[in-house]
């Protein structure tokens, strides 16, 4: 969808331009489009008034402004998701279609044993079960960063607290600093981003 709101933005640009330049240059045109002429003051035909004109290409900036807040934050900004997940990996699952970045949690990455060890224990922990998560309204990359939970239990603790994942103190404040395992220390490189 980015791709097409910037497609549209770039032909609306190269025709204003276009527009623009053929006006004042005083282009001749062969075949059935009628030529502007070049007079001394500045006069659109008739067809196309400066106010006319004026009033085409706010509009069609004012629809392209929509279009691109359409799927902007407000669709998910501080909401809250309920239903079952789908694991990504330990720390991103995807609840209702969106992808949910768990606040303050440093998972290994998917391409390491221990990433699909805590990939598969996140999914036997989740199976069947509705999960809730409560979105901060933040973003990393395509996914929305929150705080999700099962029967009450915050799913980021769990998973640190099993062995899985470690805390990521910059964006947790420290508050799973304690459930760390000496074991997850030892498996798990802590990102350096944390």
């Amino acid at each position: 969808m980015l791709i097409l709101a910037a497609v549209i933005g770039i032909i609306l640009a190269f025709s204003l331009v276009g527009s623009a330049r053929d006006y004042f240059s005083g282009h001749r045109y062969n075949g059935n489009v009628v030529p502007l002429r070049r007079r001394s003051r500045l006069t659109l035909p008739r067809s196309l008034t400066l106010g006319r004109s004026v009033v085409i290409w706010m509009a069609a900036l004012i629809g392209f402004a929509v279009f691109l807040t359409s799927f902007g934050p407000d669709q998910t900004d501080r909401r809250t998701l309920e239903g079952i997940a789908n694991v990504r990996d330990v720390d991103t699952l995807v609840v209702q279609g969106v992808p949910v970045r768990l606040n303050g949690i440093d998972g290994p990455e998917l391409s390491t044993n221990a990433g699909m060890a805590a990939k598969q224990w996140m999914t036997g922990h989740l199976r069947g079960k509705t999960v809730t998560c409560r979105l901060s309204g933040e973003r990393t990359y395509d996914r929305w960063e929150g705080v999700c939970y099962v029967n009450g239990e915050d799913i980021g603790a769990a998973s640190i607290a099993a062995g899985h994942a470690l805390n990521c103190r910059r964006y947790s404040g420290g508050r799973y600093r304690r459930l760390e395992t000496p074991a997850a220390r030892a498996r798990t490189v802590r990102s350096g981003y944390c």
